[in-house]
């Protein structure tokens, strides 16, 4: 009867690491299943930070390849590419606002949104060959950040932002009041594309109000 008994006890105690057995195995196919879950989140991020560098090196080839060819009376025309066309992209744009626009409309109305548009597409019309691309590209960059789970969008936005000067933030403000280009609202928006301009850089600064809830360098937001 004895020997009978402590046979029963081995019995209990096969059982008993059997169970404990199981459960170790339970508990490292868990954890190899968060070790895999989180091995492939990192080649995700790692595959997006890739693309994402790589379209942001992008637009910055695209941005060097912007052409503009200034006329010049008794002497060659000057030309110019980068930044330096987008400046004078911008310097044109400016012109146009402050001859044509005051010329066409009283000066009263000179500062309507509707008059401020249309002089920004009489530009496009004139300019908008060279910057087609850059637009259609930076949208997508955006775009390509915005769908993106899991990832920290407003640190790659802000990495975008950076990349940008005074005189394309500028065109991007003014595009996103056009139907071209209003997509681009969201963006400033909802990321504060222009949170390092002045509003005292637009052609006049009472057009900060023209998209609502706009943090400026030097403004509050404004609430339309």
């Amino acid at each position: 009867a004895n020997a009978g008994t402590f046979g029963d006890s081995f019995g209990v105690i096969t059982c008993l690491f059997t169970a404990l057995g199981f459960l170790g195995l339970l508990i490292n196919l868990f954890e190899q299943r968060g070790y895999i879950s989180q091995q492939q989140e990192n080649i995700e991020k790692q595959d997006f930070e890739n693309n994402f560098f790589q379209m942001l090196s992008h637009l910055n080839e695209i941005t060097k390849d912007i052409g503009f060819t200034k006329t010049r009376i008794a002497e060659p025309d000057a030309i110019y590419y980068g930044r330096e066309a987008i400046y004078n992209l911008v310097e044109a744009f400016k012109n146009n606002y402050s001859y044509h626009l005051f010329r066409t409309v009283p000066k009263e109305d000179k500062n309507k949104i509707e008059n401020v548009i249309d002089n920004f597409e009489s530009f496009w019309d004139d300019h908008g060959s060279k910057l087609g691309h850059y637009f259609r590209w930076l949208y997508n960059l955006l775009m390509f950040i915005e769908r993106k789970e899991n990832v920290d969008k407003v640190f790659y936005m802000k990495l975008v932002s950076a990349q940008l000067s005074n005189q394309e933030l500028l065109l991007i403000f003014y595009s996103a009041l056009t139907p071209r280009g209003v997509n681009f609202q969201k963006f400033i928006k909802k990321y504060q594309m222009m949170s390092n301009f002045e509003s005292s850089e637009l052609l006049d600064e009472s057009h900060s109000t023209f998209i609502s809830d706009v943090i400026f360098w030097d403004r509050t937001p404004i609430n339309l």
